[in-house]
């Protein structure tokens, strides 16, 4: 029995991966050099003193003709994160002091108010902890102004130094799930986000933005139910995969951290919005379950080991046409013969968080618990 699901569960894994592979294709990307829209850059930033001077650098370097602004909210740090933004003392450096100010702390709550004081009809989102290529803005601007039909702007984000087990393990669980969210907003069938690279037009968010100085029912996802918010309003959404376009964030280096960040990000997939999106994170789950599952029978019966490795070999070779697939022209990339015990580590990974998921657990993240 456990051997006709694993086999069932198996095959619609890798109908999933070819889907993903299908659609999640590098974009043309022609800048515009004649037209520039003004930008607010909305930065949500708590205890980044170790990151928000480079993230700002790198913006402000940006090849960029327009004007643009660049709006840091800082969420109740307990750093000096606040004051190293104020040492920029530049007219279009703003830093907005959100405990001062009465505002709740929480990110969806820094974004919301940080959009509310920002001034120019184009928004862009990007975290502190990250670095924007030169041309980031430009490839804002020239997909915005070269069509008027597209309202929302994803792009891809890329995990900085793939070198050691836990950096090369985030590099390729990030590419992978940027691959899954390209292909999902390509195809119009699921809406999945990573905040750290999101552009908007200001009255997409007037019309779906959530509010500031509220008690969120969920920390986490304020990328997610944005974006799912534009959908259903009839917004389109479009996905720039193109190195001009990348943002790069940094690993975590502990697994403690790591451990954490994942728990948050879990919690996102209480905002699933359809079938095709419950389909695309339900069945890794599924999978992942089963081939857990023959190992623990395999305690009592040792003709189940054989099935749990038999099905875990098969995962590892999808995975690993995948993985090296969606990061062949990565520079540095991961080595094609680490991937399979890598993808060993993602099946524990995707059985222990998808579960836990369902559970209302407390996490902590920058200092902060929340759930």
């Amino acid at each position: 029995m456990l051997l006709v699901l694993g086999c069932f569960m198996a095959a619609a894994y890798a109908a999933i991966i070819i889907r993903v592979l299908s659609l999640a294709k590098y974009s043309s990307l022609q800048l515009n050099n004649t037209q520039f829209s003004p930008i607010s850059v909305v930065i949500a930033a708590r205890n980044e003193s170790e990151n928000i001077k480079a993230c700002i650098d790198a913006i402000l370097g940006c090849q960029y003709n327009g004007d643009f602004e660049i709006v840091v909210v800082d969420d109740h740090s307990e750093d000096t994160t606040a004051a190293l933004v104020d040492a920029y003392a530049m007219s279009n450096v703003t830093c907005l002091r959100s405990a001062k100010l009465g505002v709740l702390g929480s990110k969806k709550n820094a974004i919301s108010f940080g959009i509310s004081k920002s001034k120019y009809p184009l928004l862009a989102l990007t975290d502190a902890d990250c670095i924007v290529p030169p041309d980031w803005l430009d490839s804002i601007n020239s997909t915005f102004t070269k069509n008027d039909k597209v309202h929302l702007l994803l792009g891809e984000v890329a995990t900085q130094y793939p070198q050691g087990l836990l950096r090369e393990w985030q590099f390729l669980d990030t590419a992978g799930m940027m691959a899954i969210t390209q292909a999902g907003i390509v195809s119009r069938q699921w809406y999945l986000a990573n905040g750290a690279n999101l552009a908007l037009r200001r009255s997409v968010w007037e019309a779906v933005g959530y509010p500031y100085n509220t008690n969120h029912r969920y920390a986490s996802g304020d990328d997610i139910t944005l974006v799912q918010s534009a959908q259903k309003a009839g917004f389109t959404i479009a996905f720039l995969k193109h190195h001009q376009f990348t943002v790069k964030t940094n690993p975590i280096d502990t697994w403690r951290g790591l451990f954490q960040q994942r728990l948050r990000w879990t919690s996102k997939n209480v905002v699933q919005s359809n079938i095709a999106q419950k389909l695309v994170m339900g069945i890794p789950l599924v999978f992942a379950s089963v081939i857990i599952f023959c190992f623990i029978v395999s305690l009592w019966r040792a003709q189940y080991l054989w099935t749990g490795l038999s099905l875990l070999l098969i995962k590892c070779i999808i995975d690993t046409y995948f993985l090296n697939s969606i990061t062949q022209d990565a520079d540095p990339r991961v080595s094609a013969s680490k991937i399979p015990f890598l993808s060993v580590l993602h099946t524990l990974y995707t059985f222990i968080f998808g579960w836990l998921s369902f559970l209302p657990l407390s996490y902590q993240w920058k200092g902060r618990n929340t759930k």
